[in-house]
């Protein structure tokens, strides 16, 4: 199944790159699902691909989870050009990784980041999970520092957040829920010397392709459930991998209209450093010079700037 589906991938993968007239790739990401269960003949079958369409200056990011990661294969996707990792240990505690249904224990994120510093990348993400039955104040600074221990470049900070319909919901998992945790996480992280600049992430070099998301830059979306952007609408192939595999260059379109786009621009630019242009904001001037006299927004010549993105939500809920 793997290989059919990975052809498929790289069908159209090649359909969508023809229609780029050559035009280099800022960024590529291998996301969504575990691509590091893919099998180095399969990751080959993909760079060759993108060979022509990435330079020297391509951001490339592979997420992995440490399950599924080992020094052969982090030896293999670095030479073929990948250069940044974005690896899923979640926590350092192995209790808290059962609790969190994680594969691996802390010893094997542990060694899943080694072997990718032995295979050259320096440009590593590691993602950390809170709002846990464990977090207390005093768990979750004794983990931050343990993550922040790892020196490693980038560190994504997710809430546990329980989705109807999910494993956890049916088991009736709870969330500890702190108010005041995000904001302490944010905090130790930042005085670590890393820079917040969106919601979830703190880097001492950002993700460039996570930022073109928050810049509302169109991309492509290869792979089954992949959405893809162009600017005005959302190309969306088949979810099921089986219909995928069928039909790769299936795609249905959805238009947006010019109150959803200026919405969503609002909405990603404040969660972000990107900011809001000004020219967006022509019909709520009151409020964003009320919100500035607040401190609550930034400015410059032609962006307004959340101070703080965990208020991002109310704020854009005033703007749009």
């Amino acid at each position: 199944m793997i290989a059919l589906y990975v052809d498929a991938l790289a069908l159209q993968l090649e359909a969508e790159l023809r229609q780029m007239n050559g035009k280099i790739l800022t960024s590529v990401y291998f996301g969504g699902g575990t691509p590091s269960l893919l099998g180095i003949n399969d990751f080959e079958k993909i760079f060759k691909k993108i060979t022509a369409y990435i330079d020297k200056n391509t951001e490339i990011t592979i997420e992995a989870n440490p399950s599924s990661w080992n020094k052969e294969k982090a030896k293999a996707v670095f030479g073929m050009g990948a250069n940044r990792l974005s690896l899923g240990v979640q926590s350092l505690n192995d209790e808290k990784l059962l609790f969190l249904s994680r594969v691996h224990n802390s010893k094997k994120a542990l060694e899943a980041y080694e072997h990718s510093i032995s295979a050259g990348f320096t440009n590593i993400s590691v993602d950390f999970m809170y709002d846990t039955v464990f977090d207390d104040e005093a768990f979750i600074k004794k983990e931050l520092d343990a993550f922040l221990s790892l020196d490693a470049a980038h560190i994504s900070a997710y809430s546990l957040t329980i989705e109807e319909g999910t494993a956890f919901e049916k088991k009736g998992v709870q969330t500890r829920y702190d108010a005041n945790a995000a904001q302490s996480v944010a905090e130790q992280i930042k005085q670590a010397g890393y820079e917040h600049y969106e919601v979830a992430s703190f880097g001492r070099t950002r993700s460039r392709h996570n930022f073109g998301y928050w810049e509302y830059r169109p991309y492509i979306g290869v792979g089954a459930g992949a959405v893809g952007f162009d600017g005005e609408r959302r190309i969306y192939p088949h979810t099921k991998i089986e219909e995928y595999i069928k039909n790769p260059l299936f795609a249905d379109t959805e238009e947006l209209s010019c109150d959803e786009i200026r919405t969503e621009k609002i909405l990603l630019g404040l969660r972000s450093a990107a900011g809001v242009d000004k020219s967006l904001l022509t019909h709520n001037g009151e409020i964003v010079q009320m919100l500035i006299k607040n401190s609550l927004l930034d400015e410059s010549e032609t962006k307004v700037y959340c101070k703080d993105f965990f208020l991002a939500d109310e704020i854009a809920a005033r703007l749009v």
